[in-house]
Formats: C-alpha cells, structure tokens, sequence
C-alpha cells in the first residue's frame, strides 16, 4: 500500500512538472497577444515563447494616432533568465515607422488648448513596488518617414540604449538621409532615471548632433530647404539649475548656400517669473545670430494668426539677439522683406525700450487680419518706448507707452469707406490703471479724430498689461472711461446698429461725432452730426443694456426729409424734437416729443407702461396728450380722403388711453377741434376698428363750409343745404365696425344727428322743392330738423323718417337709403301744395293740405330731384276743396311785403304737363 501511495504522488507531482513545462510557454504567448490586442488596430502575425529562448514576436503591426509601425520583435534570454540576480533585458527591434505629425490646433481653439505644465518636482514619487529594470535596447530600422506636406525619409536607422536605473542612462542613434546626409546624436545622463522610472532633474546630462545634407519639412508649400551641416551639443551640470546650448550650421535653397545659425546660449534657474526671458523658470543668457533663414520655421507659432510666413514676412528673415550676460540689456534685430523689428531689451527689469516695428500690410494680410471687413495696402509703423509685457515698471513711466502711424490706403468693405493717414498715440499704466490713446485718421478725404480713455475701478492686483487690457475690456460696455470721435462717416456706425434702425440714418447726416462716458452702471451717450444732435444716459447691469434715462432729440428736417415722413403735407423745413425722461428694454417709458413745421407746433406727452401683475400681464398700455395736431396729417395717414380736416378743421388736440395695444387694443380717446369735440372708446382686432359694447362715441360739430360741403353733403343733400345752426351739431355713434383698409362695404354703425334750429339756403336744392321760398327776395329760410337716426350696414345708409320744418309752417318728412359704396340715392320726401305759389284761387278752400311725394335720385354729387311719377295732381284736385291752400300761400308773402310769383308758372315749372 505504501510503494502505492508513493507512486501516486510521484506520478501527479512528474505530470505537473510536464505540464507546466510546456503550459507555461503557451499561456506567456496568449498574455502578451491579448495585451497586444487590447487595440483593435494591432495585429501580430506570432509570438514565440520557450523555456531556452529566444523569445520572438512577429510581424506586429501598430496603429496609434501619432504614427504607424511594422516590427519585429526580439528577447534573446531564456525564461530562466529573467530570475537570475543583475539581469540586463537585452531587446532588439527591428522593421519599418512612420510619424505622422500632429495637426495645427486652430486658431479660434488656442485658448482651449491644454497648458503645458513644467516638472518642478526633484523627487522621484513613489509608485510602490514597481522597479525599471536593467535594459540594453537595440534599433535596427530600415526606414524611418514623417509624414507632412512632403514626407521625409531617413534610412538605415541604428540606435542604441543602455539603462540601468541611478547610474547608467545613455543613447546613440545614427540616420541616413535621403539626399545622402547623415544624422547622428549620443546622449550622456548617467543617472536620468531612477529605479521607478521617474526624472531626476538633479541628474547631469549632455547631449551632441551632427546633422549634414538634412532636408526640412516643407511648411504651407514652401520647401526646397535643406541643412548643409549643423553641429550642436546641449549640456547641463544639473538640468534643474542650468542648460548650455551651443548650435553653429548653414543652410541651402535647394542647391544655393543661403542662410547660416549660430547659437550660443545658457538657461539658468531663476525666480524672477516676471523677467520677458524667462521660460520655465529658466533664464535664457547669450546669443542668437540667424541670416537668410527661411521664415517657414516661424509657421507653426504664426498660423494661430493667420499669418503665411512667406506672404506675410518674406521668404527669409535675419535675426540677431544678444544678451551676452545677466546684467546689461538685450538687443534685437529682426529683418526680412515685409517686416523689420529692432529694439533694446532690459532682462533685469523685464523692458523693451526703443522698438521700432515697420510693417508692410499688402491686401492680403489686411483681409486675413481683419476677416475680410478691410481691403488695401499700407506701410505701418510702431514705435514703442517703452514696453513692459508682464509686471510693473520700476520708473516712473507706464508700462507701454508708443505710436503707431499707417500710411496709405485701406478701405471698409461693407460702407466703402477710404481710410488714410492714420496715426495714434497710445498708453497702458498699470500702475494707475488706465489705458488710453489718442489720434486721427482721414475717413472719406474728412479729417476725424478719437480719443479714448479707459481705467479699471477695481481694486484686485495687475500682474500686468495683459491682466490690466482683459480686467478693463471684459467688463464692457461696463466701465469708467470716455471715448469721442469726430467726423465719423454715418455710414460705419450703421454697421454696430440693428438692421430695424438703419432707416434713421438718413437725418443724421453724412458724418457724425461722438461722446461716450462710461459710469460703471451707466453709459452719457452724446451724438452730434449736421441734422441731429442727442444725448442721454444708458443704464446697464453687466453687458446688458437695461434701460435710458434723460433723453434729449433734435432733429433738423429739410424738405425732402420732411416730405420723406409726412408724404407731401408739408412743404416746408421742420424741427423734431423729444425727450424721454426713462425708457427700459420692457416698454416702460415717460417722454414728450414735438414737430414744429412753419407756423405750427405738434407737441406729444405720454407715458408707455408694460404689465408685470395680476391677470393683464404682459400686456402693453399707452396713455398720450397731443396737441396742435394737424389734422390733415391723420387724414393722410389713415386714408381719409380730407374727411377728417374738413369736419374737424385743425389744428387738433388729443387725449388716449389705449390698453394692450401691441395685442387687442382698446382705446379711449377724447378730442376737441375749432370745429368739434368728441369722445370715443373703441378697439382694434384682426384689422377691424369696432366701438365697444354699451359706449356711445359723441361728437359736436361746428358748422362750416368744409363741413356742408364734405361730410353732411354725404350724409344727404338735404344737409348740405345748412347755412347756420343754432348750436353745434350733435353726431351720437353706436356698435361701430369698420375694415381699416378703408372699404367702405365694412362699414356698420348706428346714428343719431341732431341738428335743430337752422338756416337754410333759399336757392340750395332743397328750397327748389319750395318754389315759394326760391327767390332772391329770401335769403335764408329759418327751419328745424327733428333728430335723425341712421343705420349703416355693409356701407349702406337706411334713415328712418324724419321731419324738416320750413318757417315753422311746412313739415317736409325724409326718408330713405344712400348707398356709401356707390354713391348712390334713393331719398323720399313730400312738399305740402300749399308751398307751391300764392293766388291759385282754385285750391282756396281745401280742408286739408296736399303733400306731393318727391323722390331724391342720382349720386351724391349729383342728385336728381323729382315728383313721384304715380303722383296724379288732378284726381286729387277734383275731390277737395281748394280754397284754404291758395289764402295760406298769400298770408306769407304779404306779411314779408315780397313780389307775388305765379302759381300756376310754378306748377307748370316743378311737375311739367299732366
């Protein structure tokens, strides 16, 4: 039994061993697969894992966004060597990359850009049992590409690396190029790494190159560049305190030595963040001598600004800076074709003194600069003297302080406006906070001038310039400052004004000039050009426009702009002139505005209020007086047709409520006239004017000669015959609905007119109905109208019957329809016979008077007059007595001593043969 057991476990402890031997191999390979595949965009042909080595992965193929790679990969040890004590990994690659360079961020996307953040730290972080170890990495490539607008390709690439953690970290890499140059740098950092794997930036490091017949990248088309030889070595005793830089080479155009770099410089450790040279904390010492270089190199920090540089600059620059220690200042100078800069730098005190910028602006940049909104050529020059980037001046002159000057001709294209000549003078004071200049420029062949002055009220610490420009601009148009202009064209401001303003333009004149002063909360606007001048104060809360307050409006109008308002009721200059004591972006408001044109003086007051309670909220309500309103203006404007002036005459005065007027307005308004006074409530829905429900509009009417002549003359020929009233003609309206089109088909209304006591016109239509009164011995007729009730519908006319007493004797009744949309009538009425003459000694005698029936015909303007044709004179005459008609005819003419007309003249005159 125990020889059994024995062999039981030596048997299952031998099948481990022979499976482990062979299953620990397999699962290796399918660990390091899956890890390849974890991105889908690798692939591996095979992966060769063995007890003796070597280890192997083929044909792996990478895909990542900064490149692509086909490899080979070998580990020449066997699996028992990765536990032997002071093993060195020994890795070697080989195959075929290529780089795809990163694209160019855009420029709106800069400020979006993540930052990069400079390592400060001189300790390595724990990252808990992780130890790197001990590599010695072979690189055998056979190509090498970066790809860009023309790929470069490098060839037979070797590298070698040796790392052992805290003291050992070097490299050597050597390349041919594809214009049979060569490229070679080592590397010497003995403890660049530590055993974790971070940078010791205690550690010392140098680094050498040689570059000779390299071709650089071509950059925005512009290629053919090449190095020639360029020699360098990069140093550091301790990387966190110091870096010498050392670069000498030449360059060629294609075949053409063009262009040498020489560069001697030193980065040194400082805590002066303030210094313009200092760049990670380090400050940068020495010289930089570039002659004939291309300005491509300069495209991947221009194109944030849409600048080409061989457009923009020229197709070679020459800069030269030397700062040769610590202590005194740097000068600069950059030239090229299109732009030369030279000034002096103080590092110590982080000062550029004496910059002179030149500039040539081809149209080009100016339309790339300015988004297109500007065209032209000019030569621009800057002068600075003095200019502090960051920080505080240390004497007692602001931080920038310089002019700038354009000469030639730009041109805005939008208004095609020429802009000449332009030159400013500019100052930023951190200091005291402000930021200001002051200039001129020829706008239109008009010299025009701007001054502006900016400062910040706030209290927080500038660090400098830039941190005083955002403080100040980010808050507007809040702020404290001023900003005026003169001979501005109008045509450029209408491009900072909403397109439903533009109209107003056109009195303003052909230039204007501004005042603007900022009050932190409130912004005093003043404008003044050769028609118009106005002020006021803008209210604000952040960038929003709250509101206005004290708003003064003058507007001088020619003929042609009064006529372009009124239409052609006034030919005449005129002033327009407003003041609004508050406006708000809700409607709210109080204000007064006037017209005076020739002897006339139109004058508004009124109050606008928006609702913000209860259950009329949000609606919109208007109350206005208005005086010496001239009444043809209405008339004009709603399409009277001279209705209005001729029966109200003018100048006319007006008082409206109106509530909810920009929805359903209802209005009450009340008036008075030198002919009328009247008082309505009505509303306005869906293009309809209707009066309200149980309100009656009054009205009192003067009478006068445009009044019988236009609006009674319509009412009936009857009316038109009025001469004098007793007192005022009444008009009463009722459930009045009207088309504001002005069809009068719409019209519907219900009327009363009372007229009374009046005059009427012996030799009008009326009185040749009365032959008895038509004679040039009797001027007017004294008679009385009974009240008269009107029902319009559809703008047809219906009267019910009423009565006309002449002279207190003769009662005339009227009735019928006349038809305002034809013009037509269909009038009846009747004279009594006893009206027709004197000495008809045949109706002597009758008991009753005879009434003949006459019918009104025609238009309007026309009527016809006329005996009802069924009317048979002689039958009646045959079946009365006909005394008493002949003695009431001579009672009137002898008590007034007149000429006595032949009666039967006036029968045979008004009716014809029967």
């Amino acid at each position: 039994m125990k020889k059994k057991v024995i062999s039981i476990v030596v048997g299952t402890l031998g099948a481990i061993v022979v499976g482990g031997y062979f299953g620990i191999p397999i699962i290796a390979a399918n660990v390091i697969e899956g890890k390849i595949t974890e991105n889908s965009m690798c692939t591996v042909d095979s992966i060769n894992v063995t007890w003796s080595g070597p280890q192997t992965i083929s044909g792996l193929h990478i895909i990542e966004p900064r490149g692509t790679a086909d490899l080979n990969v070998e580990i020449s040890h066997s699996l028992f060597d990765f536990i032997q004590p002071d093993f060195v990994l020994s890795v070697v690659v080989r195959g075929d990359l290529v780089i795809t360079t990163p694209k160019q961020v855009p420029s709106e996307n800069v400020e979006s850009a993540a930052p990069v953040t400079s390592v400060k730290s001189t300790k390595p972080d724990s990252k808990g049992d992780f130890s790197l170890p001990n590599i010695s990495l072979t690189v055998e490539l056979d190509t090498l590409t970066i790809e860009g607008e023309e790929p470069l390709e490098y060839k037979d690439i070797n590298g070698t690396a040796r790392i052992d953690p805290g003291r050992v970290f070097s490299l050597l890499l050597e390349a041919s190029t594809n214009i049979d140059g060569t490229i070679s740098c080592s590397l010497e950092a003995p403890e660049l790494l530590t055993s974790q794997g971070d940078i010791n930036w205690d550690a010392s490091a140098s680094l050498d190159f040689i570059i000779e017949n390299a071709g650089l990248p071509t950059i925005g088309g512009q290629g053919g560049w090449s190095v020639v030889e360029l020699y360098g070595q990069i140093s550091s005793p301790k990387l966190n305190e110091s870096l010498n830089v050392s670069v000498i080479g030449t360059l060629s155009e294609y075949d053409t030595p063009r262009g040498t770099i020489t560069i001697k410089t030193q980065m040194l450790s400082t805590t002066d963040t303030h210094n313009v040279f200092v760049f990670n904390d380090k400050e940068i010492v020495g010289t930089v001598n570039l002659t004939s270089v291309p300005t491509t190199i300069l495209a991947p920090l221009l194109h944030f600004y849409n600048i080409d540089p061989v457009r923009d600059i020229g197709k070679t620059m020459n800069l030269r800076v030397d700062r040769v220690s610590e202590g005194p200042p740097m000068r600069a100078t950059f030239t090229s074709d299109k732009l030369q800069i030279v000034g002096v730098i103080d590092s110590e005190h982080g000062v550029f003194t004496d910059v002179e910028i030149v500039a040539d602006l081809h149209n080009e940049l100016v339309q790339s600069l300015t988004d297109n909104t500007m065209q032209g050529a000019a030569i621009a020059t800057i002068h600075l003297d003095q200019l502090i980037p960051s920080g505080l001046s240390s004497i007692d002159v602001p931080e920038c302080v310089g002019h700038i000057k354009v000469d030639g001709t730009l041109q805005h294209v939008s208004t095609n406006t020429s802009i000449k000549g332009m030159q400013s003078d500019f100052v930023a004071n951190v200091r005291d906070r402000t930021l200001s200049a002051e200039g001129s420029v020829r706008l239109d062949n008009k010299d025009s001038t701007f001054e502006l002055s900016l400062y910040s009220t706030e209290k927080n610490n500038l660090d400098g310039i830039d941190d005083l420009w955002k403080t100040v601009t980010n808050q507007l148009p809040q702020g404290s400052g001023s900003f005026k202009t003169t001979n501005v064209p109008t045509n450029i401001v209408k491009n900072f004004v909403e397109d439903e303003y533009l109209s107003y333009f056109q009195y303003m004149g052909p230039t204007v000039s501004t005042n603007l002063t900022l009050g932190y909360n409130k912004m005093d606007v003043e404008l003044v050009s050769s028609k118009s001048h106005a002020s006021g104060s803008v209210q604000l809360q952040g960038t929003k426009i709250l509101g206005a307050n004290g708003v003064v409006l003058q507007v001088n109008l020619n003929k042609a702009d009064t006529e372009n308002i009124f239409g052609e009721l006034f030919d005449s200059n005129s002033v327009l002139q407003a003041n609004i004591e508050s406006i708000d972006l809700e409607g709210n408001a109080v204000f007064n505005a006037s017209l005076d044109v020739r002897d006339q003086h139109i004058a508004v007051r009124g109050i606008t209020t928006q609702q913000t309670s209860g259950d009329r909220t949000g609606q919109f309500d208007v109350n206005v007086i208005a005086t010496g309103i001239d009444t043809l203006l209405l008339d004009s404007l709603w399409n009277c047709d001279n209705m209005l002036v001729n029966s109200l005459g003018t100048p006319l005065s007006l008082e409206i409520q109106a509530l909810n007027i920009l929805n359903e307005p209802i209005i009450q308004s009340s008036g008075i006239s030198p002919n009328a006074a009247f008082e309505s409530s009505f509303g306005l829905l869906n293009g309809t004017f209707f009066t309200l429900p149980k309100t009656v509009t009054r009205g009192d009417l003067q009478l006068s000669p445009s009044l019988t002549k236009h609006l009674l003359k319509d009412l009936g020929p009857i009316l038109s015959d009025i001469r004098s009233v007793k007192h005022p003609i009444q008009i009463h309206a009722s459930s009045v609905s009207s088309s504001l089109s002005g069809d009068i088909s719409t019209l519907n209304a219900d009327l009363v007119i009372d007229i009374g006591e009046v005059a009427l016109d012996s030799g009008s239509v009326t009185m040749k109905l009365m032959p008895m009164f038509n004679t040039k011995h009797v001027e007017f007729i004294p008679a009385f109208f009974d009240p008269i009730h009107i029902s319009i519908r559809k703008g047809v006319a219906t009267y019910k019957k009423f009565h006309l007493t002449l002279a207190n004797k003769y009662s005339i009744p009227y009735s019928g329809t006349i038809n305002f949309v034809t013009r037509k009538l269909n009038l009846q009425s009747a004279i009594p016979l006893t009206g027709l003459g004197y000495s008809i000694k045949e109706l002597r005698g009758l008991a009753t008077d005879i009434d003949v029936p006459i019918l009104i015909t025609g238009t309007i303007d026309n009527p016809v007059t006329g005996v009802d044709p069924a009317f048979d004179l002689n039958k009646i005459l045959q079946s009365v007595a006909i005394t008493a008609i002949g003695d009431a005819i001579g009672e009137v003419f002898e008590n007034e001593g007149k000429d006595v007309p032949n009666p039967m003249d006036l029968l045979e005159e008004l009716f014809g043969d029967k």
